[in-house]
């Protein structure tokens, strides 16, 4: 499940470097519990990111894509 889990953040684009984050080297972890919650650990490409709200709202929705995450995402 994690394997899907990053392949759905490699369609998350960072909008000013159009490359995924994945890529980027901006995920550091991916925890899935029993009942489909998935946490997603990382950071932004430099301090004070202004696309901070954006990438975690990008990250959610192409995590909560997968049928097997029911619960939330952060």
């Amino acid at each position: 499940m994690v394997n899907q889990v990053i392949g759905q953040l490699q369609t998350v684009i960072d909008p000013e470097l159009l490359v995924n984050v994945v890529d980027l080297g901006l995920i550091y972890g991916v925890d899935i519990d029993d009942e489909g919650n998935c946490l997603v650990t990382m950071t932004l490409t430099t301090a004070g990111c202004p696309l901070n709200d954006y990438l975690n709202r990008e990250i959610r929705q192409a995590v909560s894509q997968l049928a097997a995450i029911r619960g939330r995402t952060v």
